[in-house]
């Protein structure tokens, strides 16, 4: 499970959430995703190539972009939402990924990684955290995924 903060009364975020768990968190995903396919060359030989079958960057994306929605509502200067207003949309995710992975657009993996963070969002600075954390995670993502 995803630890947002070291300390969280001091607001002290895990030193290496936006890095090294990020990039951890992107590569599993990613892999959980993938399958081997053997390809046939115009030649007659054959390779294996890996593909993207499931968590395909353009599915992660969405998710991520409304995250990025809500985060900018909920942490707007001029008229920010308070968590009451904030948290049934950032909670309903978990229900739009159930939903993803029933349709076989996602792996168990990804949908563990929204529910487990979006738990820890009791404040807009959570939401925040979890969005910074969700930026890193793509930027990682684009490296692992074979899509």
């Amino acid at each position: 499970m995803i630890k947002f903060y070291m300390n969280k009364e001091k607001g002290f975020i895990e030193p290496q959430l936006f890095n090294e768990t990020a990039d951890n968190l992107a590569r599993a995903i990613a892999e959980e995703g993938q399958v081997e396919k053997t390809v046939r060359n115009k030649d007659g030989s054959t390779e294996k190539k890996i593909e993207q079958k499931k968590n395909k960057r353009t599915q992660i994306r969405k998710f991520y972009d409304e995250v990025l929605m809500i985060n900018s509502r909920a942490n707007s200067k001029i008229n920010p939402e308070q968590p009451e207003i904030f948290k049934p949309y950032i909670n309903m995710i978990i229900a739009k990924a159930a939903y993803a992975q029933g349709r076989d657009f996602i792996t168990q993996k990804f949908t563990d990684f929204l529910k487990d963070s979006i738990k820890q969002i009791d404040t807009s600075n959570d939401l925040k955290v979890f969005t910074n954390l969700f930026e890193a995670f793509m930027g990682f993502y684009r490296l692992h995924a074979k899509d």
